[in-house]
């Protein structure tokens, strides 16, 4: 649920309570269904280029940052997976990047950040070209 400055915020106990009674009574007699809250992760990107040596390196270096970025703009939704080919399509698109020398997710907690720890090694698929769903 989206609070009003647009951050997730907990689903409140009466919408919980309202979605288990509907559940309830709209469910196969064996089901059993568990409401939990969704865990917030935050994802930080650790990558080193190689610009072409007619760029400004440092242009090339914002504008792939800019890129990586708007990857991460768009809501997602719960579970979604981040594909690194995606991130590294994005990357090598910009102009002035001959090469990815370095691509790595990293997990942020602490401070700003969610104090959910997940271990994004752990939960890279089988061809380590995407992160799976928590």
């Amino acid at each position: 649920m989206r609070g009003q400055i647009g951050k997730l915020v907990e689903t409140n106990s009466t919408i919980k309570e309202n979605l288990k009674v509907w559940l309830n009574n709209n469910k196969i007699l064996n089901d059993t269904i568990d409401l939990l809250n969704a865990r917030i992760v935050n994802i930080g990107v650790d990558f080193t280029i190689l610009a072409d040596l007619e760029s400004n390196k440092y242009d090339v270096l914002s504008k792939a940052i800019f890129n990586v970025k708007s990857y991460f703009k768009r809501t997602r939704e719960v579970g979604e997976p981040i594909f690194l080919s995606e991130i590294r399509d994005m990357i090598r698109k910009t102009n002035g990047v001959v090469d990815i020398i370095r691509l790595k997710l990293k997990n942020k907690t602490g401070g700003i950040y969610s104090g959910v720890r997940y271990n994004i090694e752990n939960n890279m698929s089988a061809d380590r070209k995407n992160v799976k769903r928590t």
